[in-house]
């Protein structure tokens, strides 16, 4: 019930990033290159040291950037920091991500002791 509860929880609040991505062109009009949106809301946590997911507190941050390749790949990166205490870095994988693209789970987050967090979503074109 307790592993229920918790999928259920990161689910909802891991992440929620929505953004309408536009396909870049050159200046003959035909399209080229990624897309790349940045500045959009990202929600996180600090991993426990046995890798689980913490239930909170959360980290919210809008340094992040979604980059959408030419083959509908599509990698969101989240920078933030946090005030938590922690010994050594923590890091997690495997955790719901939920973009505006589809939820994946093909997902990192590392916590350093120093405050800062790295978080990336990679969800696969289909």
């Amino acid at each position: 019930m307790k592993i229920r509860v918790l999928i259920l929880f990161i689910l909802i609040a891991t992440l929620m990033v929505f953004a309408i991505p536009t396909q870049a062109d050159d200046d003959g009009g035909e399209e080229v290159g990624a897309v790349v949106i940045e500045g959009k809301t990202c929600w996180g946590f600090v991993p426990k040291p046995n890798g689980l997911p913490r239930l909170g507190p959360w980290i919210k941050t809008t340094d992040s950037q979604q980059v959408m390749t030419p083959s509908g790949n599509i990698k969101l990166t989240c920078h933030f920091t946090h005030t938590q205490i922690i010994e050594k870095a923590t890091k997690s994988s495997g955790f719901a991500c939920n973009t505006a693209w589809g939820t994946t789970y093909d997902t990192k987050i590392v916590a350093t002791p120093d405050g800062y967090v790295n978080m990336t979503c990679v969800v696969k074109a289909e």
